[in-house]
């Protein structure tokens, strides 16, 4: 299902939810986080223009890559925030806190990732990005197996 399906979907979804009475606390707590998710995907998704051929010399994509990471910075750190406000029922809010913070270490690399394409050190980015993959795999698994799979999308 394409973002511009999922996001009214999702937001439905939570409103329905919200106003029925005795839907379970995990189902709140995944319509909410997921509701969250699906804004920033849509926020992320903004960033580029679908279609639109990137060109320049290999230097100016790199600092193209660099100025659209430094722009996801922010978009991701209030997601995070959110995401840390939204109350994890009992059972789940271990491993929440953990995906959580697997997200968070993610996000703390962007600056440096940006940094790198900046500096054009293949060496700096290769290994930037493999912290990057390993941090964003963890925390991908661990959005999936909460049910936040909307989550899981963008990171």
């Amino acid at each position: 299902m394409s973002r511009k399906r999922v996001a009214p979907a999702v937001a439905c979804l939570a409103l329905l939810l919200a106003g029925c009475g005795g839907v379970s606390a995990t189902a709140k707590f995944l319509a909410r986080a997921n509701a969250t998710c699906v804004a920033t995907n849509r926020q992320l998704g903004a960033l580029t223009t679908p279609g639109k051929a990137v060109v320049g010399t290999p230097a100016a994509l790199l600092t193209k890559q660099a100025a659209l990471v430094a722009k996801e910075v922010p978009i991701d750190e209030s997601e995070l925030h959110t995401l840390r406000t939204i109350k994890a029922p009992a059972g789940e809010r271990g491993a929440y806190a953990d995906a959580l913070a697997q997200a968070r270490a993610d996000v703390s690399l962007l600056p440096k990732i940006a940094a790198a394409l900046r500096g054009k050190s293949k060496t700096a980015l290769t290994s930037i990005t493999q912290q990057s993959s390993a941090l964003s795999d963890i925390a991908v698994a661990a959005m999936k197996r909460l049910g936040l799979r909307q989550c899981a999308r963008n990171l």
